[in-house]
Protein backbone atom coordinates (compact mmCIF):
# COMPACT_ATOMS: atom_id res chain seq x y z
CA UNK A 1 0.00 0.00 0.00
CA UNK A 2 1.06 3.32 -1.14
CA UNK A 3 -0.20 6.33 0.81
CA UNK A 4 -0.27 10.02 -0.04
CA UNK A 5 0.18 13.28 1.28
CA UNK A 6 0.87 15.34 -1.75
CA UNK A 7 1.45 14.83 -5.20
CA UNK A 8 5.47 15.39 -4.22
CA UNK A 9 5.32 12.76 -1.64
CA UNK A 10 3.57 10.63 -2.86
CA UNK A 11 6.40 10.11 -5.28
CA UNK A 12 8.89 10.19 -3.16
CA UNK A 13 6.84 7.51 -0.99
CA UNK A 14 7.03 5.68 -3.86
CA UNK A 15 10.40 5.76 -4.61
CA UNK A 16 11.28 4.88 -0.98
CA UNK A 17 8.82 1.59 -1.22
CA UNK A 18 10.37 0.49 -4.32
CA UNK A 19 14.17 0.88 -2.81
CA UNK A 20 12.78 -0.78 0.29
CA UNK A 21 11.66 -4.14 -1.67
CA UNK A 22 14.61 -3.83 -3.72
CA UNK A 23 16.42 -4.16 -0.27
CA UNK A 24 13.93 -6.78 0.86
CA UNK A 25 14.59 -9.34 -2.18
CA UNK A 26 18.32 -8.97 -1.86
CA UNK A 27 18.98 -9.08 1.81
CA UNK A 28 17.39 -12.62 2.43
CA UNK A 29 16.91 -14.06 5.99
CA UNK A 30 18.06 -11.99 8.69
CA UNK A 31 19.28 -14.75 11.31
CA UNK A 32 17.64 -15.22 14.69
CA UNK A 33 19.58 -17.38 17.28
CA UNK A 34 16.49 -17.29 19.91
CA UNK A 35 13.88 -18.04 17.30
CA UNK A 36 15.43 -21.01 15.29
CA UNK A 37 15.61 -24.26 17.03
CA UNK A 38 14.95 -28.21 16.52
CA UNK A 39 11.83 -29.20 16.95
CA UNK A 40 11.01 -29.54 20.42
CA UNK A 41 9.39 -32.84 22.34
CA UNK A 42 6.20 -31.58 22.60
CA UNK A 43 5.20 -31.18 26.30
CA UNK A 44 1.48 -31.11 28.25
CA UNK A 45 0.51 -28.42 29.13
CA UNK A 46 -2.90 -27.15 31.76
CA UNK A 47 -4.15 -23.88 32.12
CA UNK A 48 -5.41 -23.78 35.09
CA UNK A 49 -8.23 -21.30 36.67
CA UNK A 50 -8.98 -19.52 33.60
CA UNK A 51 -11.66 -17.10 31.96
CA UNK A 52 -12.36 -18.53 28.60
CA UNK A 53 -13.54 -16.29 25.34
CA UNK A 54 -13.93 -18.75 22.73
CA UNK A 55 -15.01 -16.43 20.58
CA UNK A 56 -17.66 -19.15 18.93
CA UNK A 57 -20.29 -16.52 20.43
CA UNK A 58 -20.29 -13.30 22.13
CA UNK A 59 -19.74 -14.70 26.07
CA UNK A 60 -17.27 -15.38 28.74
CA UNK A 61 -16.69 -18.88 30.83
CA UNK A 62 -15.44 -18.84 34.30
CA UNK A 63 -13.23 -21.52 36.30
CA UNK A 64 -11.92 -23.28 33.34
CA UNK A 65 -9.25 -25.57 32.71
CA UNK A 66 -7.84 -26.33 29.20
CA UNK A 67 -5.10 -29.14 28.20
CA UNK A 68 -2.81 -28.65 25.39
CA UNK A 69 -0.94 -31.70 23.59
CA UNK A 70 1.02 -31.90 20.71
CA UNK A 71 -0.19 -28.25 19.75
CA UNK A 72 -3.65 -29.09 19.71
CA UNK A 73 -6.72 -28.12 22.50
CA UNK A 74 -7.52 -31.72 24.02
CA UNK A 75 -9.59 -31.06 26.78
CA UNK A 76 -11.95 -28.12 28.18
CA UNK A 77 -14.10 -27.70 31.13
CA UNK A 78 -14.84 -26.44 34.09
CA UNK A 79 -11.75 -26.29 37.13
CA UNK A 80 -13.65 -29.46 39.06
CA UNK A 81 -14.24 -31.11 36.21
CA UNK A 82 -10.91 -31.98 34.68
CA UNK A 83 -8.51 -33.89 35.35
CA UNK A 84 -4.71 -32.61 34.89
CA UNK A 85 -2.55 -35.50 33.67
CA UNK A 86 0.58 -35.56 36.35
CA UNK A 87 3.55 -34.57 33.57
CA UNK A 88 1.54 -31.20 32.22
CA UNK A 89 2.78 -28.27 33.29
CA UNK A 90 0.99 -25.89 34.38
CA UNK A 91 0.04 -22.19 33.73
CA UNK A 92 -1.73 -20.93 36.46
CA UNK A 93 -4.14 -18.54 35.02
CA UNK A 94 -5.72 -17.11 38.59
CA UNK A 95 -8.65 -16.17 36.82
CA UNK A 96 -7.11 -14.46 33.36
CA UNK A 97 -8.47 -14.60 30.50
CA UNK A 98 -8.02 -17.01 27.53
CA UNK A 99 -8.47 -15.95 23.94
CA UNK A 100 -7.52 -17.21 20.48
CA UNK A 101 -4.50 -16.13 18.82
CA UNK A 102 -5.10 -12.92 16.52
CA UNK A 103 -4.73 -13.10 12.85
CA UNK A 104 -2.95 -9.88 10.65
CA UNK A 105 -4.39 -10.00 7.80
CA UNK A 106 -2.15 -7.47 5.80
CA UNK A 107 0.99 -7.63 6.31
CA UNK A 108 4.46 -7.29 4.35
CA UNK A 109 7.70 -9.59 6.24
CA UNK A 110 11.25 -8.65 5.06
CA UNK A 111 12.94 -11.03 7.48
CA UNK A 112 12.63 -13.12 9.90
CA UNK A 113 13.83 -10.92 12.61
CA UNK A 114 10.08 -9.78 12.14
CA UNK A 115 8.45 -12.19 13.41
CA UNK A 116 8.69 -12.35 17.04
CA UNK A 117 7.37 -8.89 16.93
CA UNK A 118 4.15 -10.33 15.71
CA UNK A 119 3.95 -13.24 18.29
CA UNK A 120 4.66 -10.44 21.20
CA UNK A 121 1.30 -8.90 20.23
CA UNK A 122 -0.43 -12.21 20.25
CA UNK A 123 -0.86 -12.44 16.41
CA UNK A 124 -0.22 -16.13 15.84
CA UNK A 125 -1.30 -16.38 12.30
CA UNK A 126 -0.21 -13.65 9.09
CA UNK A 127 -1.45 -13.39 5.78
CA UNK A 128 1.83 -11.97 3.61
CA UNK A 129 0.65 -9.93 0.80
CA UNK A 130 3.98 -9.77 -1.35
CA UNK A 131 5.54 -12.97 -1.66
CA UNK A 132 8.94 -14.57 -3.29
CA UNK A 133 10.88 -17.71 -2.09
CA UNK A 134 11.86 -16.20 1.07
CA UNK A 135 8.38 -16.58 2.25
CA UNK A 136 7.76 -19.99 0.78
CA UNK A 137 10.84 -21.05 3.18
CA UNK A 138 9.83 -18.86 6.20
CA UNK A 139 6.47 -20.70 6.05
CA UNK A 140 7.82 -23.65 5.91
CA UNK A 141 10.39 -23.69 8.88
CA UNK A 142 7.58 -22.36 10.96
CA UNK A 143 4.87 -25.23 10.10
CA UNK A 144 7.97 -27.80 10.48
CA UNK A 145 8.90 -26.39 14.13
CA UNK A 146 12.69 -24.94 13.24
CA UNK A 147 11.60 -21.47 13.28
CA UNK A 148 9.09 -19.48 15.74
CA UNK A 149 6.60 -17.46 14.38
CA UNK A 150 3.59 -16.86 13.36
CA UNK A 151 1.52 -19.38 10.95
CA UNK A 152 2.11 -17.83 7.47
CA UNK A 153 -0.38 -17.76 4.19
CA UNK A 154 1.60 -15.65 1.62
CA UNK A 155 0.62 -14.27 -2.00
CA UNK A 156 3.49 -14.80 -4.98
CA UNK A 157 4.38 -11.57 -6.32
CA UNK A 158 1.99 -8.64 -6.96
CA UNK A 159 0.01 -8.82 -10.17
CA UNK A 160 0.00 -5.19 -11.76
CA UNK A 161 -0.49 -4.00 -15.46
CA UNK A 162 2.63 -2.49 -17.62
CA UNK A 163 4.51 -0.65 -16.38
CA UNK A 164 3.81 -1.99 -13.31
CA UNK A 165 4.28 0.92 -10.09
CA UNK A 166 6.50 -1.27 -8.30
CA UNK A 167 9.83 -3.25 -9.53
CA UNK A 168 9.61 -7.07 -8.57
CA UNK A 169 6.09 -7.50 -9.47
CA UNK A 170 4.58 -9.74 -11.98
CA UNK A 171 3.64 -8.00 -14.68
CA UNK A 172 0.06 -8.70 -16.91
CA UNK A 173 -1.48 -7.02 -19.83
CA UNK A 174 -2.98 -10.14 -21.78
CA UNK A 175 -5.03 -13.26 -21.41
CA UNK A 176 -1.55 -14.97 -21.96
CA UNK A 177 0.24 -13.39 -19.57
CA UNK A 178 -2.27 -14.07 -16.76
CA UNK A 179 -2.48 -17.76 -17.67
CA UNK A 180 1.44 -17.91 -17.16
CA UNK A 181 1.68 -16.14 -14.15
CA UNK A 182 -1.28 -17.59 -12.02
CA UNK A 183 0.04 -20.81 -13.32
CA UNK A 184 3.79 -20.27 -11.92
CA UNK A 185 2.49 -18.83 -8.72
CA UNK A 186 0.20 -21.75 -8.11
CA UNK A 187 3.38 -24.45 -8.88
CA UNK A 188 5.20 -22.49 -6.64
CA UNK A 189 3.34 -23.12 -3.75
CA UNK A 190 1.70 -19.78 -3.25
CA UNK A 191 -1.65 -19.37 -0.83
CA UNK A 192 -3.53 -16.44 -2.80
CA UNK A 193 -3.10 -14.25 -6.32
CA UNK A 194 -2.92 -10.11 -5.27
CA UNK A 195 -3.79 -7.92 -8.15
CA UNK A 196 -2.63 -4.38 -8.23
CA UNK A 197 -3.87 -0.73 -9.24
CA UNK A 198 -2.42 -1.02 -13.04
CA UNK A 199 -4.36 -3.94 -14.24
CA UNK A 200 -6.95 -3.54 -17.28
CA UNK A 201 -10.36 -4.73 -17.09
CA UNK A 202 -9.40 -7.72 -19.73
CA UNK A 203 -6.00 -8.63 -17.78
CA UNK A 204 -7.91 -8.61 -14.92
CA UNK A 205 -10.80 -10.54 -15.80
CA UNK A 206 -7.95 -13.36 -17.16
CA UNK A 207 -6.48 -13.11 -14.02
CA UNK A 208 -9.87 -13.87 -12.21
CA UNK A 209 -10.48 -16.94 -13.73
CA UNK A 210 -6.91 -17.81 -14.19
CA UNK A 211 -7.35 -17.79 -10.29
CA UNK A 212 -10.34 -19.58 -10.22
CA UNK A 213 -8.89 -22.56 -12.32
CA UNK A 214 -6.17 -22.96 -9.78
CA UNK A 215 -8.68 -22.71 -6.72
CA UNK A 216 -6.75 -19.90 -5.53
CA UNK A 217 -8.54 -16.52 -3.93
CA UNK A 218 -7.74 -13.04 -5.53
CA UNK A 219 -7.15 -10.42 -3.05
CA UNK A 220 -5.98 -6.87 -3.37
CA UNK A 221 -6.22 -3.17 -4.87
CA UNK A 222 -8.71 -2.11 -6.82
CA UNK A 223 -7.55 -0.98 -10.41
CA UNK A 224 -8.03 2.34 -11.34
CA UNK A 225 -9.72 1.25 -15.04
CA UNK A 226 -11.88 -1.98 -13.25
CA UNK A 227 -13.37 0.54 -10.18
CA UNK A 228 -15.27 -1.21 -7.49
CA UNK A 229 -18.37 -2.08 -8.96
CA UNK A 230 -16.20 -4.14 -11.20
CA UNK A 231 -14.42 -5.71 -8.65
CA UNK A 232 -17.17 -6.61 -6.56
CA UNK A 233 -19.12 -8.52 -9.97
CA UNK A 234 -16.30 -10.28 -10.27
CA UNK A 235 -16.19 -11.50 -7.21
CA UNK A 236 -12.77 -10.61 -5.95
CA UNK A 237 -11.87 -12.24 -2.57
CA UNK A 238 -10.98 -9.28 -0.10
CA UNK A 239 -10.06 -5.45 -0.88
CA UNK A 240 -7.65 -3.66 1.01
CA UNK A 241 -7.33 -0.50 2.20
CA UNK A 242 -11.07 -0.13 1.09
CA UNK A 243 -9.51 1.21 -2.36
CA UNK A 244 -12.25 1.96 -5.14
CA UNK A 245 -14.88 3.19 -2.34
CA UNK A 246 -13.65 7.52 -2.29
CA UNK A 247 -14.16 7.35 -6.38
CA UNK A 248 -17.37 4.97 -6.11
CA UNK A 249 -19.06 7.56 -3.06
CA UNK A 250 -18.17 11.25 -3.99
CA UNK A 251 -20.08 14.04 -4.77
CA UNK A 252 -18.02 15.06 -7.89
CA UNK A 253 -15.59 13.14 -9.53
CA UNK A 254 -13.12 13.38 -7.44
CA UNK A 255 -11.52 10.10 -5.85
CA UNK A 256 -9.82 11.08 -2.29
CA UNK A 257 -10.38 10.77 0.92
CA UNK A 258 -10.43 14.27 0.83
CA UNK A 259 -13.66 14.28 -1.38
CA UNK A 260 -17.31 14.87 0.09
CA UNK A 261 -19.07 12.12 -0.24
CA UNK A 262 -22.57 10.86 -0.86
CA UNK A 263 -24.63 9.74 1.89
CA UNK A 264 -26.83 8.00 -0.14
CA UNK A 265 -24.01 6.38 -2.87
CA UNK A 266 -22.27 5.14 0.66
CA UNK A 267 -25.09 3.28 1.92
CA UNK A 268 -25.83 1.50 -1.90
CA UNK A 269 -21.78 0.58 -2.20
CA UNK A 270 -22.22 -0.74 1.88
CA UNK A 271 -25.10 -2.70 0.49
CA UNK A 272 -23.51 -3.98 -2.85
CA UNK A 273 -20.28 -5.00 -0.82
CA UNK A 274 -22.49 -7.33 1.31
CA UNK A 275 -24.29 -8.97 -1.36
CA UNK A 276 -21.32 -9.33 -3.34
CA UNK A 277 -20.00 -11.42 0.13
CA UNK A 278 -16.66 -9.22 -0.74
CA UNK A 279 -14.71 -8.70 2.24
CA UNK A 280 -12.82 -5.71 3.22
CA UNK A 281 -9.55 -5.24 5.08
CA UNK A 282 -9.41 -1.38 6.14
CA UNK A 283 -6.11 -0.72 7.12
CA UNK A 284 -7.48 2.27 8.66
CA UNK A 285 -4.38 2.58 11.10
CA UNK A 286 -1.38 3.08 7.67
CA UNK A 287 -3.92 5.25 6.44
CA UNK A 288 -4.05 7.63 9.25
CA UNK A 289 -0.04 6.93 9.58
CA UNK A 290 0.58 8.64 5.98
CA UNK A 291 -2.31 11.59 7.10
CA UNK A 292 0.06 12.42 10.31
CA UNK A 293 1.70 15.96 10.57
CA UNK A 294 5.48 16.66 11.03
CA UNK A 295 4.92 17.06 14.57
CA UNK A 296 3.06 13.77 15.16
CA UNK A 297 5.59 11.46 13.12
CA UNK A 298 8.34 13.00 15.43
CA UNK A 299 6.46 12.16 18.42
CA UNK A 300 6.34 8.67 16.83
CA UNK A 301 10.14 8.31 16.73
CA UNK A 302 10.24 8.06 20.23
CA UNK A 303 8.57 4.97 20.50
CA UNK A 304 10.86 2.17 22.30
CA UNK A 305 9.24 -0.88 20.19
CA UNK A 306 11.64 0.92 17.10
CA UNK A 307 15.16 -0.35 18.85
CA UNK A 308 13.65 -3.98 17.65
CA UNK A 309 13.17 -3.33 14.29
CA UNK A 310 16.12 -4.38 11.82
CA UNK A 311 18.59 -1.98 10.93
CA UNK A 312 17.31 -1.46 7.26
CA UNK A 313 13.16 -1.94 8.22
CA UNK A 314 13.51 1.08 10.98
CA UNK A 315 15.62 3.61 8.43
CA UNK A 316 12.58 2.70 6.19
CA UNK A 317 10.08 3.04 8.33
CA UNK A 318 11.17 6.03 11.35
CA UNK A 319 14.50 7.23 9.82
CA UNK A 320 13.22 10.78 9.39
CA UNK A 321 9.65 12.49 10.47
CA UNK A 322 7.52 13.95 8.10
CA UNK A 323 8.60 17.10 6.04
CA UNK A 324 6.23 20.04 7.49
CA UNK A 325 5.98 21.45 3.91
CA UNK A 326 3.81 18.12 3.36
CA UNK A 327 1.15 18.70 6.17
CA UNK A 328 -2.34 18.93 4.90
CA UNK A 329 -4.57 21.25 6.72
CA UNK A 330 -5.70 20.28 10.31
CA UNK A 331 -9.63 20.63 8.89
CA UNK A 332 -8.48 18.38 5.95
CA UNK A 333 -7.30 15.51 8.37
CA UNK A 334 -10.22 15.52 10.41
CA UNK A 335 -12.26 15.16 7.08
CA UNK A 336 -10.54 12.45 5.66
CA UNK A 337 -10.47 10.58 8.90
CA UNK A 338 -13.83 10.98 9.22
CA UNK A 339 -14.32 9.91 5.53
CA UNK A 340 -12.94 6.51 6.32
CA UNK A 341 -14.73 5.85 9.33
CA UNK A 342 -18.36 6.92 7.91
CA UNK A 343 -17.78 4.04 5.08
CA UNK A 344 -16.40 1.82 6.99
CA UNK A 345 -19.60 2.15 9.81
CA UNK A 346 -21.86 2.17 6.88
CA UNK A 347 -20.14 -1.53 5.66
CA UNK A 348 -20.17 -2.76 9.03
CA UNK A 349 -24.03 -1.63 9.64
CA UNK A 350 -24.87 -3.20 5.91
CA UNK A 351 -23.24 -6.64 6.98
CA UNK A 352 -20.49 -6.80 4.83
CA UNK A 353 -17.54 -8.79 6.10
CA UNK A 354 -14.80 -7.07 7.65
CA UNK A 355 -11.24 -8.35 8.38
CA UNK A 356 -7.81 -6.37 10.21
CA UNK A 357 -5.07 -5.94 8.59
CA UNK A 358 -2.00 -3.50 9.72
CA UNK A 359 -0.02 -2.50 6.29
CA UNK A 360 3.42 -3.50 7.85
CA UNK A 361 5.70 -2.39 5.01
CA UNK A 362 5.19 1.14 4.86
CA UNK A 363 6.34 4.33 6.94
CA UNK A 364 5.33 4.20 10.83
CA UNK A 365 3.62 1.47 10.98
CA UNK A 366 5.35 -1.46 13.04
CA UNK A 367 4.92 -5.14 12.80
CA UNK A 368 2.82 -6.84 15.31
CA UNK A 369 2.33 -3.25 17.32
CA UNK A 370 -0.06 -1.99 14.93
CA UNK A 371 -3.00 -4.33 14.88
CA UNK A 372 -3.73 -2.74 18.61
CA UNK A 373 -3.58 0.43 16.50
CA UNK A 374 -5.71 -0.31 14.39
CA UNK A 375 -8.03 -2.16 17.21
CA UNK A 376 -8.47 1.32 18.47
CA UNK A 377 -9.46 2.69 15.38
CA UNK A 378 -11.87 -0.21 14.93
CA UNK A 379 -13.57 0.49 18.04
CA UNK A 380 -13.76 4.45 17.08
CA UNK A 381 -15.76 3.55 13.62
CA UNK A 382 -18.35 1.99 16.34
CA UNK A 383 -17.14 -1.66 16.17
CA UNK A 384 -17.41 -3.25 19.63
CA UNK A 385 -14.68 -4.96 21.33
CA UNK A 386 -16.14 -8.22 20.66
CA UNK A 387 -16.98 -7.40 17.11
CA UNK A 388 -13.05 -5.99 16.35
CA UNK A 389 -12.03 -9.15 17.83
CA UNK A 390 -13.89 -11.17 15.65
CA UNK A 391 -13.13 -9.85 12.84
CA UNK A 392 -9.12 -11.04 13.82
CA UNK A 393 -10.00 -14.26 14.77
CA UNK A 394 -12.57 -16.62 14.04
CA UNK A 395 -13.73 -14.86 11.00
CA UNK A 396 -9.97 -14.28 9.41
CA UNK A 397 -10.13 -18.31 10.24
CA UNK A 398 -12.88 -18.53 8.46
CA UNK A 399 -11.80 -16.26 5.43
CA UNK A 400 -8.31 -18.61 4.95
CA UNK A 401 -10.26 -21.82 4.50
CA UNK A 402 -8.76 -22.89 8.17
CA UNK A 403 -11.90 -22.66 10.78
CA UNK A 404 -11.58 -25.89 11.43
CA UNK A 405 -7.91 -25.28 12.33
CA UNK A 406 -7.79 -22.27 14.55
CA UNK A 407 -10.24 -19.42 15.46
CA UNK A 408 -12.07 -20.20 18.05
CA UNK A 409 -10.66 -22.30 20.90
CA UNK A 410 -12.46 -25.74 20.77
CA UNK A 411 -11.04 -28.82 21.50
CA UNK A 412 -9.00 -30.56 18.15
CA UNK A 413 -8.11 -26.99 17.47
CA UNK A 414 -4.40 -25.73 17.03
CA UNK A 415 -3.28 -24.42 20.28
CA UNK A 416 -2.84 -20.59 19.02
CA UNK A 417 -3.95 -18.58 22.28
CA UNK A 418 -3.27 -15.21 24.08
CA UNK A 419 -3.96 -14.79 27.83
CA UNK A 420 -4.39 -11.08 29.38
CA UNK A 421 -5.14 -9.51 32.31
CA UNK A 422 -8.66 -7.73 32.20
CA UNK A 423 -11.50 -9.52 30.05
CA UNK A 424 -10.77 -8.38 26.20
CA UNK A 425 -14.62 -7.51 25.31
CA UNK A 426 -14.64 -5.04 27.52
CA UNK A 427 -10.40 -3.63 27.44
CA UNK A 428 -9.83 -4.68 24.07
CA UNK A 429 -6.72 -2.91 25.02
CA UNK A 430 -5.58 -5.61 27.47
CA UNK A 431 -4.37 -7.72 24.00
CA UNK A 432 -1.33 -4.78 24.28
CA UNK A 433 0.19 -6.40 26.94
CA UNK A 434 -0.48 -10.23 26.97
CA UNK A 435 0.37 -12.66 29.91
CA UNK A 436 2.01 -14.78 27.44
CA UNK A 437 1.04 -16.29 24.02
CA UNK A 438 1.00 -20.04 22.55
CA UNK A 439 2.04 -20.86 19.33
CA UNK A 440 0.84 -24.25 17.89
CA UNK A 441 1.72 -25.13 20.97
CA UNK A 442 4.75 -23.83 22.34
CA UNK A 443 4.04 -21.49 25.42
CA UNK A 444 6.34 -18.12 25.55
CA UNK A 445 5.73 -16.07 28.58
CA UNK A 446 5.92 -12.38 28.91
CA UNK A 447 8.95 -12.83 30.35
CA UNK A 448 10.44 -15.02 27.47
CA UNK A 449 8.69 -12.89 25.18
CA UNK A 450 10.90 -9.67 26.33
CA UNK A 451 14.19 -12.00 26.29
CA UNK A 452 13.97 -12.36 22.55
CA UNK A 453 12.83 -8.90 22.32
CA UNK A 454 15.90 -7.80 24.36
CA UNK A 455 18.32 -9.78 22.40
CA UNK A 456 17.02 -8.57 18.96
CA UNK A 457 17.49 -5.02 20.34
CA UNK A 458 20.95 -6.08 20.95
CA UNK A 459 21.72 -7.70 17.96
CA UNK A 460 20.29 -4.77 16.20
CA UNK A 461 21.83 -2.40 17.69
CA UNK A 462 25.49 -4.09 16.64
CA UNK A 463 24.41 -4.51 13.09
CA UNK A 464 23.25 -1.00 13.00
Amino acid sequence: MRFARNRKTMKKELQMKKAFFLLAFSCGVFASAMLTQAQQIEKVIAFVDVSLIPMDAERMIPNQTVIIQDGRITVMGNNTEVEIPENADRIEGGGRYLMPGLVDMHVHIFSEDELPLYLANGITTVRNMWGWDLHLNLRQQVLNGTLKGPTIYTSGAIIDGNPPQLRGSAVVATTADAEKVVAEQARAGYDFIKVYDGLKPQAYAAVVLAAKKYRLSVVGHVPSTVGLHGVLVAGQHSIEHLMGYPAAVAVDTTATWSSQLDVTKITEMAEETRRAGVWNTPTLNVLQRGDMSAQESEAFLTRPELRYLPPFYKQFCCGSPYDPEDDLPKEERALRKANRIRLLKALHDAGAKLLVGSDTGNRFVLPGYAIHDEFQLLVEAGLTPYQTILASTRNAAFFLGDLAEFGTIEVGKRADLILVESNPLSEISTIRRPVGVMVRGHWLSSEEIQEILESLANKHNEDG
